[in-house]
């Protein structure tokens, strides 16, 4: 997940590596919008917060010199409701924030090239001779059937699809 820091401090940068990636920038100047109110929401609530904490020290003064305080504390309710209220919105777009966040891809090495599949994709070198074989060969999944050390379908009825158990020498290994 890429950090909102990074986001923030090399906005224009980011974007144009996302961009290679299919992200388009109308997605992170929302991201970068919401990022800004919800740092503004967090300086108001914060600031709020501050003022009902020196007020209520002012009212257990008031309250121990056997004085009126109910002007202030009238005034402090209403502060205690405006800081609910913005903590819910604060929520709400941090909510908003993190669905577009998460689904943000990484961003691309440099070296890598870019193209809109893998058929881009250039070799760059090989590593030893690929095995020439004198029959089909099997996929792993057939031969752990085969060898009766892979269940595809007790897994499947047990954690749903594409789940597997291993059995015997499989579980082992």
């Amino acid at each position: 997940m890429l950090d909102i820091k990074k986001i923030r401090s090399d906005f224009d940068s980011v974007a144009e590596k996302l961009a290679t990636r299919g992200v388009a920038k109308e997605k992170l100047e929302e991201l970068h919008t919401l990022d800004i109110k919800r740092r503004e929401l967090i300086v108001k609530s914060e600031e709020l917060k501050a003022r009902r904490n020196a007020v209520s020290d002012e009212i257990a003064q008031v309250k121990r010199a056997k004085g009126d305080a109910s002007a202030q504390i009238a005034a402090m309710q209403k502060v205690s409701a405006e800081v609910k209220e913005i903590d819910a919105e604060l929520a709400e777009i941090e909510t908003q924030l993190n669905n577009i966040i998460v689904m943000l891809p990484n961003i691309p090495n440099p070296l890598d090239p870019i193209g809109p599949d893998e058929e881009s994709n250039e070799e760059q070198r090989r590593w030893g001779e690929t095995p020439k074989f004198d029959f089909e060969p099997k996929a792993h999944w057939d031969l752990g059937e085969d060898l009766d050390i892979l269940d595809w379908e007790r897994g499947g009825k047990v954690t749903g699809s594409r789940f597997l158990f291993y059995k015997g020498a499989g579980a082992r290994l």
